[in-house]
């Protein structure tokens, strides 16, 4: 009766606590500091394909150090920073959607990498040549003037006009931009990829959602254009696949070709084995092996949460019933690595300038062909004929 008293009121007592903030999982690292997490992520990243290594490392590398000075966002940062380790776990142990993410990040169709290879390849460029310079003093003279007029006529107003609103897409180099569109276009008709990772490009005219005439049956306003010109630019923007250089190009070519599993400098590295830890800590030691304040004190959903299929694997947890299904920590085999870089392949081009013309020319990654070369007894069925298929004629007599 006193042990049973005594558990009653050891529940009673955890019942009446308030709520805690929600523990970290057994797959984050429990230390408060944000440079052990620093550390686990970059331990993560040297366990990556060498193809994706570097292009993942040094974006984080650069927002840590961004970041190391402590502000008013350090619990927002902090909670970044320990998704990406789920991520970069999850990927390393064998979850295919991830990883196949994170390729694609690497190579510049999504993320950070994304917006870089935008700004260098589509922002609007000074002037090229000495007439170029000259045409764009010589505009800035005639908007001064008008600047200037238009200033006088605002000190006899009362009210003053609202300076122009310059939009997003003024800043791109519309007839490149254009010709990107174009090409991109032409290549989700004629390229059987399985999924473009954004919808389609859809109509080329950029005044397409521009109307006639507004409803006092007049020409619309210069605003109005402008607005629905930039919806459509901002639209068709955010869909471009940008270029990439012609030798990480190829490279990516060759990935999808099979180089990972020939080439040992590409070859994904090996897992070092865990260290057995012999001896158990002392909070280790009066930890229980079951929870049970956890699931007394939180909802179930909450408590088991790391335990689903979809979610193992970022966790680490692993299902203590007999009915649950266990995901295993299995690396993707050379063969679906050759399918993801195919599929970023196919997604990704690279821009060359005719000597000729001077006009951009897009190339787009294409399916790489795999045939095999026959055996010597497959070859011995054409023996005695031609081309055709015909039998050649004798040349005995």
């Amino acid at each position: 009766m006193a042990q049973a008293r005594s558990h009653a009121e050891a529940v009673s007592r955890i019942l009446s606590r308030p709520l805690r903030p929600r523990q970290p999982t057994k797959h984050t690292p429990l230390q408060t500091s944000i440079l052990h997490t620093y550390r686990h992520i970059l331990r993560e990243i040297t366990y990556l394909a060498p193809s994706i290594r570097e292009n993942i490392r040094n974006p984080v590398v650069k927002r840590f150090k961004q970041h190391k000075v402590s502000g008013a966002h350090d619990a927002r940062h902090i909670k970044r920073a320990r998704q990406a380790l789920r991520t970069l776990r999850a990927a390393n142990a064998g979850d295919k959607k991830t990883y196949l993410s994170l390729i694609q990040k690497a190579f510049g169709r999504s993320w950070i990498r994304r917006y870089t290879l935008m700004d260098q390849n589509y922002l609007k460029k000074g002037p090229q040549d000495s007439e170029q310079l000259e045409s764009i003093l010589r505009s800035q003279v005639e908007l001064d003037s008008v600047k200037a007029v238009a200033e006088a006529e605002q000190k006899i107003k009362k009210t003053p006009d609202l300076p122009p609103k310059r939009h997003g897409f003024q800043r791109w180099d519309l007839d490149k931009m254009m010709g990107a569109i174009q090409s991109q276009k032409k290549a989700q008709g004629n390229n059987a990829v399985p999924t473009w990772p954004r919808s389609s490009l859809g109509n080329l005219n950029p005044d397409s959602q521009v109307p006639e005439k507004n409803i006092w049956d007049k020409p619309p306003s210069e605003k109005l254009v402008l607005t629905k010109r930039a919806k459509w630019w901002d639209t068709k923007v955010s869909r471009v696949e940008p270029p990439l250089e012609k030798s990480e190009w190829d490279l990516l070519g060759r990935l999808a070709q099979g180089l990972q599993d020939t080439d040992d400098a590409w070859k994904l590295p090996r897992r070092r084995t865990p260290v057995l830890q012999l001896h158990k800590n002392e909070d280790e030691r009066e930890r229980p092996e079951w929870d049970w304040e956890h699931h007394l004190t939180r909802p179930i959903s909450e408590v088991e949460k790391g335990k689903l299929p979809g979610r193992q694997l970022r966790s680490g947890e692993r299902p203590s019933g007999p009915y649950g299904l266990t995901v295993e920590a299995r690396t993707p085999t050379a063969r679906w690595f050759r399918r993801a870089y195919e599929q970023t392949w196919m997604l990704t081009p690279y821009v060359e300038e005719d000597p000729k013309t001077s006009k951009l020319k897009y190339k787009w990654g294409g399916a790489p062909t795999r045939t095999k070369t026959p055996s010597a007894l497959q070859m011995g069925i054409f023996e005695g004929v031609d081309d055709a298929g015909k039998p050649q004629k004798s040349s005995s007599p």
